[in-house]
């Protein structure tokens, strides 16, 4: 037995209608055709590449700077400050007395270079609350030892502004060749230097950034 043979009588039937009606084959072959064109358009419309984003945009052309935060450098200059410290270097105002975070302190005042010089240099003893300041005629960086000094000192250097900028301890070094001996200068340009007895400034609580007045 053949395959035509094992089709059951309705679709033998059917083969025979679609056989001897062409309209019904071209029919099919219209749908067929429809179906080929439908899928093509469908494969080439679809698109598979992956999808660009936006460029970002550009940065500005000046940008703003960012602000840096200011410093007790960079504030302004204490005003009255400034002007002590003009008329004590001027001569115009010999001071006697400085105070320095509420307290005060007797000072003597070595103005030229002989008393600059000698400074506290063998002094057995000082006051507990007495010192001596330096006055020099030029802003600048201004060194200190302890040459020929038997007590401990504490140095407070003053700005033109009339602020501390620095504040350290000097030991005696007696016996060293001076050559040796310890050099103590300030980090910025001072115009004046306060000596007190050793460990004052930190028992009185003198810093950085303090205003130092002078009557």
């Amino acid at each position: 037995m053949n395959e035509i043979d094992r089709r059951t009588t309705a679709e033998r039937h059917w083969l025979h209608r679609t056989r001897s009606n062409p309209s019904v084959i071209g029919a099919a072959m219209i749908l067929i055709g429809l179906a080929g064109i439908l899928a093509v358009a469908s494969y080439f419309g679809t698109d598979d590449s992956p999808v660009v984003p936006d460029p970002l945009p550009p940065p500005p052309a000046n940008p703003i700077p960012p602000i840096a935060p200011q410093t007790v450098a960079d504030g302004p200059a204490d005003q009255q400050g400034a002007e002590d410290v003009q008329r004590i270097v001027s001569g115009e105002f010999v001071p006697g007395k400085a105070t320095v975070n509420g307290h005060d302190f007797d000072i003597e005042v070595a103005r030229d270079a002989a008393e600059r010089s000698k400074g506290l240099g063998g002094r057995a003893s000082l006051g507990v609350d007495v010192g001596m300041v330096f006055v020099f005629p030029n802003e600048g960086i201004h060194r200190f030892w302890m040459k020929s000094t038997i007590i401990p000192l504490d140095l407070v250097y003053i700005d033109a502004g009339g602020t501390v900028v620095s504040v350290q301890t000097m030991e005696p070094e007696l016996g060293v060749p001076n050559r040796d001996l310890t050099i103590y200068e300030p980090p910025v340009p001072v115009s004046l230097a306060i000596e007190l007895n050793g460990g004052r400034a930190d028992e009185t609580g003198i810093a950085i950034g303090m205003t130092v007045d002078f009557e």
